[in-house]
């Protein structure tokens, strides 16, 4: 698949923020900005602190890493974990080259939200046993869909209790052609499609 290529994305994830220079890695950004194709995995998360301080910090950082984003015209992969309206309202602040909400796991009236702007939202592996989450990817726009491991997460019984790695792609994309109606072959070019056009890339 077009994905399997190689693409460097930098950034500081939410958890990090409080840890991370900004200093420090907006001149890390710049000097090689070259050969950064995308800034990620970046947003907000509600599920780490309700600190007040904390949560400022948070939203500071994702906006710098937006503005980076924005300025250079690349893509962003985003986290939204227990935040995904915040989120999507803090997004519409900056004019992206393409955004992807990974691992989205928001509402329904969320997720028509992210799509009604043209944000991408990727499925994981949980959509092999998440009734919640076939339910997601079956209101999800097909045309701003895409997939994913999430490694280093370790999953339960139907992984054998195994971290992700790429190989669990496959059930990935077995899950969601199932609960789509849709054929390997079809899913495969549409996966393919969407890639290329969230990172801004030609499949030639």
């Amino acid at each position: 698949m077009f994905g399997a290529s190689s693409y460097n994305f930098i950034g500081i994830h939410p958890s990090e923020c409080t840890k991370e220079n900004m200093e420090d890695f907006r001149k890390l950004f710049e000097q090689n900005v070259a050969k950064i194709d995308g800034v990620g995995e970046i947003g907000l998360d509600g599920s780490y602190s309700d600190d007040v301080e904390f949560l400022r910090i948070q939203e500071k950082v994702f906006g710098e890493m937006l503005a980076l984003a924005e300025r250079h015209s690349l893509p962003v992969s985003v986290h939204s974990r227990s935040a995904s309206l915040k989120t999507i309202e803090f997004l519409g602040k900056y004019r992206l080259a393409g955004v992807l909400l990974h691992w989205f796991a928001g509402t329904e009236s969320e997720l028509s939200k992210a799509n009604d702007r043209g944000y991408f939202v990727s499925f994981g592996p949980a959509i092999v046993y998440s009734n919640r989450m076939q339910k997601l990817a079956c209101s999800a726009s097909p045309d701003l869909t895409l997939i994913e491991t999430d490694g280093p997460v370790t999953y339960g019984a139907c992984f054998g209790g195994r971290t992700a790695e790429p190989t669990f792609l496959a059930s990935v994309w077995h899950s969601l052609s199932h609960v789509l109606g849709i054929r390997f072959a079809e899913l495969e070019q549409r996966l393919e499609q969407n890639f290329a056009t969230y990172v801004g890339k030609s499949k030639g």
